[in-house]
């Protein structure tokens, strides 16, 4: 068994421990997290600056930072 095997393993079991409301969280948390990956690459692609970014969806850029 490989060491990132265990540690996976690790992590399930912690999470297995959640209660149904703490699971439920957990999972908007990574919905969150991959939709901001998602547009944080988008963005790269595109060669859009936060600045620019903001400023086509109508936003500070503090909130395409954050």
């Amino acid at each position: 068994m490989s060491k990132n095997t265990k540690t996976y393993n690790e992590i399930d079991d912690y999470i297995a421990t959640f209660s149904d409301e703490e699971r439920e969280e957990y999972e908007i948390a990574e919905a969150a997290l991959d939709f901001a990956c998602m547009l944080y690459h988008l963005r790269q692609e595109r060669g859009l600056s936060q600045q620019e970014a903001a400023k086509r969806a109508g936003l500070h850029q503090q909130a395409i930072s954050r």
